[in-house]
Protein backbone atom coordinates (compact mmCIF):
# COMPACT_ATOMS: atom_id res chain seq x y z
CA UNK A 1 0.00 0.00 0.00
CA UNK A 2 2.60 2.20 0.95
CA UNK A 3 4.56 1.19 -2.66
CA UNK A 4 1.07 2.52 -4.62
CA UNK A 5 0.92 5.75 -2.87
CA UNK A 6 4.36 6.48 -3.31
CA UNK A 7 4.26 5.87 -7.07
CA UNK A 8 1.14 7.39 -7.25
CA UNK A 9 2.65 10.44 -6.10
CA UNK A 10 5.75 10.28 -8.44
CA UNK A 11 3.09 10.24 -11.28
CA UNK A 12 1.17 12.85 -10.32
CA UNK A 13 3.77 15.54 -9.54
CA UNK A 14 5.91 14.47 -12.81
CA UNK A 15 2.56 14.54 -14.88
CA UNK A 16 2.08 18.18 -12.74
CA UNK A 17 5.56 19.34 -13.92
CA UNK A 18 4.85 18.76 -17.63
CA UNK A 19 1.87 20.83 -17.22
CA UNK A 20 3.76 23.38 -15.66
CA UNK A 21 6.32 23.38 -18.71
CA UNK A 22 3.90 22.96 -21.20
CA UNK A 23 1.66 26.13 -20.03
CA UNK A 24 5.54 28.41 -19.27
CA UNK A 25 6.58 27.60 -23.06
CA UNK A 26 2.80 28.49 -24.19
CA UNK A 27 2.84 31.68 -22.48
CA UNK A 28 6.30 32.45 -23.66
CA UNK A 29 5.11 31.73 -27.62
CA UNK A 30 2.18 33.89 -27.09
CA UNK A 31 4.00 36.75 -25.03
CA UNK A 32 6.47 37.23 -27.93
CA UNK A 33 4.33 38.05 -30.32
CA UNK A 34 3.33 41.44 -31.65
CA UNK A 35 0.31 39.70 -32.75
CA UNK A 36 -3.21 39.91 -30.23
CA UNK A 37 -3.46 36.54 -29.71
CA UNK A 38 -6.20 35.56 -26.96
CA UNK A 39 -8.27 32.65 -25.88
CA UNK A 40 -12.22 32.52 -24.65
CA UNK A 41 -14.36 29.81 -23.28
CA UNK A 42 -17.72 28.87 -24.65
CA UNK A 43 -19.07 31.74 -22.86
CA UNK A 44 -16.87 33.95 -24.79
CA UNK A 45 -14.88 35.23 -21.32
CA UNK A 46 -11.05 35.38 -22.05
CA UNK A 47 -9.13 32.51 -20.20
CA UNK A 48 -6.08 34.11 -21.81
CA UNK A 49 -4.96 37.47 -23.27
CA UNK A 50 -1.60 38.59 -24.17
CA UNK A 51 -0.46 42.00 -23.93
CA UNK A 52 -0.78 43.07 -27.46
CA UNK A 53 -4.53 42.03 -27.48
CA UNK A 54 -5.12 43.79 -23.83
CA UNK A 55 -3.58 46.87 -25.63
CA UNK A 56 -6.18 46.60 -28.83
CA UNK A 57 -8.97 46.68 -26.14
CA UNK A 58 -7.36 49.05 -24.00
CA UNK A 59 -7.16 47.57 -20.49
CA UNK A 60 -4.38 45.42 -18.56
CA UNK A 61 -4.23 42.08 -18.94
CA UNK A 62 -5.47 41.31 -15.20
CA UNK A 63 -8.82 43.48 -16.55
CA UNK A 64 -9.57 41.43 -19.30
CA UNK A 65 -9.06 38.21 -17.90
CA UNK A 66 -12.82 36.52 -16.96
CA UNK A 67 -14.68 38.98 -19.05
CA UNK A 68 -16.34 38.98 -22.13
CA UNK A 69 -16.43 41.55 -25.13
CA UNK A 70 -19.61 42.91 -23.86
CA UNK A 71 -18.20 44.20 -20.23
CA UNK A 72 -14.83 45.35 -21.93
CA UNK A 73 -15.93 47.31 -24.83
CA UNK A 74 -18.52 49.98 -26.39
CA UNK A 75 -21.89 47.60 -27.59
CA UNK A 76 -21.56 47.95 -30.95
CA UNK A 77 -17.50 47.27 -30.99
CA UNK A 78 -19.51 44.21 -28.70
CA UNK A 79 -21.31 42.94 -31.15
CA UNK A 80 -18.79 42.79 -34.14
CA UNK A 81 -16.23 41.36 -32.40
CA UNK A 82 -18.36 38.48 -30.93
CA UNK A 83 -19.74 38.15 -34.37
CA UNK A 84 -16.03 37.85 -36.39
CA UNK A 85 -14.95 35.02 -33.93
CA UNK A 86 -15.98 31.12 -34.56
CA UNK A 87 -15.58 28.66 -31.67
CA UNK A 88 -12.60 26.24 -32.88
CA UNK A 89 -12.39 22.55 -31.05
CA UNK A 90 -14.64 21.27 -28.88
CA UNK A 91 -17.40 18.79 -29.80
Amino acid sequence: MVVTAALLYWLVRREVAAAQRSESLLRAVVEGTTDAVFVKDRDGRYLMVNSAAARFIGRPVAEVLGRDDRELLESSDADSATSCVQPQGGD
